[in-house]
């Protein structure tokens, strides 16, 4: 797609009336940051678009140098699989903001987007944890790692990790301070303005898409309540599962709503749990692979 005809897409898009059109042509991800599915083919593939408004975290040109060496790093192929390549990347400043507009390929729905039910969830979260691990060797952390930033292709059974704007590379044992990422899915250390490791932050969140895994969609959004008005301090969810136990959450709101607990994989909610855990006491990469989780049933 040349320049002209993108930068013509582009404002189209903006100008237009998002409430007239379809809803699964775009979903909203943030304040002023949309992602459009639909509207945009170049060549034969359906493009993805993000529109995103510069904010002092998330910088999309940033965006793209990051996944670009994320990809051109992988040497072998190996893992490139897991990212989606960004083919361009525009600027405009409008009135008082920076707007960044940057084109991908189209690749599948999100795990919030997909009927989970009958996938096969070793393998889906394998590739999960391999595209982060794989990330965090490079010195990179995603810092917004979701369900809804997480594509799922079923006719592949294969992943890819999206949606880079708050990722950062890191020097070797650096800490870093600030909120990045999705307040519902930010690690707790986030939210109390502490410097943190931010790779470890990252693991944090493998435990929401883990969970989701587990529990599948509409159990997810149950527990999601139940977190919610159990938390009455904190505006983290999450954030008292580090000091509530986390498998009787899942039975309480299974038995709530007339599900059996007998389907609860506990081996999996207790490797949620060491995911969950404040920052000191979180599992490692390397014990999230050695967790006897990945030997059950």
């Amino acid at each position: 797609m040349n320049g002209d005809r993108f930068r013509s897409a582009v404002h189209m898009l903006i100008n237009s009336d998002h409430s007239r059109m379809p809803s699964d042509w775009y979903s909203q991800i943030k304040p002023k940051t949309y992602i459009f599915r639909n509207p945009l083919i170049y060549g034969q593939i359906r493009g993805f678009l993000k529109i995103a408004r510069e904010t002092g975290y998330e910088k999309p040109g940033e965006e793209q140098r990051i996944v670009n060496f994320i990809l051109k790093s992988d040497v072998n192929n190996q893992y490139s699989t897991y990212f989606l390549r960004i083919d361009y990347y525009a600027y405009d400043k409008l009135g008082d903001h920076n707007w960044h507009y940057l084109l991908m390929p189209d690749g599948g729905y999100n795990l919030r987007e997909t009927d989970i039910n009958d996938i096969n969830i070793k393998s889906v979260f394998k590739q999960i944890i391999d595209a982060v691990n794989y990330i965090h060797t490079l010195g990179v952390a995603h810092l917004d790692i979701k369900p809804g930033n997480i594509l799922y292709d079923r006719l592949r059974g294969t992943i890819k990790i999206i949606d880079f704007g708050f990722a950062i590379q890191l020097k070797p044992d650096m800490l870093i301070r600030g909120r990045r990422g999705t307040k519902q899915y930010m690690a707790p250390e986030i939210l109390q303005y502490q410097f943190y490791d931010a790779q470890s932050a990252d693991i944090y969140c493998l435990g929401a898409c883990l969970l989701l895994l587990l529990v599948k969609n509409d159990m997810f959004l149950y527990i999601y309540e139940r977190m919610g008005e159990i938390s009455v301090v904190s505006s983290n969810i999450y954030q008292i599962v580090c000091e509530q136990n986390l498998l009787s959450i899942v039975r309480d709101v299974y038995a709530t709503h007339g599900y059996q607990s007998d389907v609860i994989d506990e081996v999996g909610i207790d490797l949620c749990q060491r995911m969950f855990r404040q920052e000191e006491y979180r599992i490692s990469m390397e014990d999230i692979y050695q967790h006897e989780w990945w030997q059950t049933n």
